[in-house]
């Protein structure tokens, strides 16, 4: 330690500064680093994750508004009453349709996804199916 006790007070007060500075350096290039890992995981849970909840929520509304106009196709009076609610079911029917697929193609394209989503994502796909099938004859009998 005598050759530190031997140097100038200004070479003892640089060397303390240029070794904090070297400390700060690194310390900033960590947090730098770790905030693009943080972005790149937060972009893959927006993707996989809250994109789904987006897509479900969507197809969920069509699908209500949906039930809404068939009930109002069968209890309407009028024809144009009923040439509207069977356009409004047209175009609730294809937007369901759109969130279903984009939902589906979601899901597919998740390596990580549990074998239980996929099982209930095929499974609202059957039921998806067969409504529509039910819809198709409602609409062709009214």
């Amino acid at each position: 330690m005598k050759w530190f006790q031997d140097l100038k007070i200004k070479r003892k007060i640089l060397y303390g500064f240029l070794i904090m500075a070297i400390f700060a350096i690194i310390v900033g290039l960590a947090g730098i680093i770790n905030i693009y890992t943080i972005k790149d995981a937060d972009q893959e849970l927006y993707k996989y994750d809250s994109l789904r909840l987006q897509y479900s929520g969507e197809a969920a509304i069509n699908f209500t508004q949906l039930r809404y106009y068939v009930l109002k196709l069968i209890t309407d009076k009028t024809q144009a009453a009923q040439k509207e609610s069977s356009k409004m079911i047209t175009l609730f029917k294809a937007e369901t349709e759109a969130g279903m697929s984009n939902l589906s193609s979601n899901i597919t394209q998740d390596a990580a996804v549990s074998a239980d989503i996929v099982a209930l994502n095929d499974s609202i796909k059957a039921g998806w199916d067969s409504y529509k099938k039910g819809l198709s004859d409602i609409i062709t009998a009214v």
